[in-house]
């Protein structure tokens, strides 16, 4: 609802294990749509044949000894995966309502499978850390008083941001590739291309 933020919405769960749950939803699906490292380089060394998704084109051929870019970012958003809201940021994507058992996969922030990076929960845990700190979630008073005030305060006009950071963020959908080229840096990781101003308040 309009003047309603999200950190509000996690302050208000007085349940700590929902309270729990969505800010760890809240942390993949900003990892799925903006992870740090947009992808990595690797060469092949045979050849690859890749299937077509839906059999409506040719398979693709990788030859052996190419360089191939896996682009963690357009996988975050891959339709066959994430339905029709792929490109949507839905904080509470991966939490778990009972009437629905299928769990969609997470991004590539940390890679996947035997590659996953050792660092994944730590940091994790760090950026729980960090969020519980700036809504105040450590404080008694506030896990028994959701209407207390956070500990930070941030301030901003997110409608001023250029349209390609809001499709970066999984906030404006259908903006042309030609606009995240220009309002997005690539490397050495993806971010706006220009500062975005927060004002910070205790």
């Amino acid at each position: 609802a309009s003047g309603c933020f999200l950190g509000d919405k996690i302050r208000a769960l007085v349940d700590r294990g929902e309270r729990s749950e969505l800010l760890r939803s809240v942390i993949l699906e900003t990892e799925r749509l903006s992870p740090p490292v947009v992808g990595i380089m690797r060469r092949t060394t045979q050849d690859i044949i890749l299937a077509s998704p839906d059999d409506s084109t040719a398979p693709t051929l990788i030859p052996k000894g190419w360089d191939s870019w896996i682009y963690f970012v357009g996988a975050g958003r891959d339709p066959a995966q994430y339905g029709n809201t792929a490109e949507n940021y839905q904080p509470a994507r991966y939490t778990r309502p009972e009437s629905d058992d299928r769990t969609q996969p997470e991004g590539f922030a940390f890679g996947a499978g035997a590659k996953t990076c050792l660092g994944r929960n730590v940091t994790r845990m760090i950026a729980t850390t960090v969020i519980e700190t700036c809504l105040g979630l450590e404080s008694e008073k506030v896990l028994q008083d959701p209407n207390q005030s956070p500990r930070i305060k941030l301030d901003g006009d997110a409608s001023q941001m250029p349209s390609g950071v809001r499709a970066w963020l999984g906030w404006q959908q259908d903006v042309a590739p030609e606009q995240w080229a220009k309002h997005m840096k690539q490397l050495p990781t993806q971010r706006p291309r220009n500062p975005v101003y927060v004002q910070v308040r205790r």
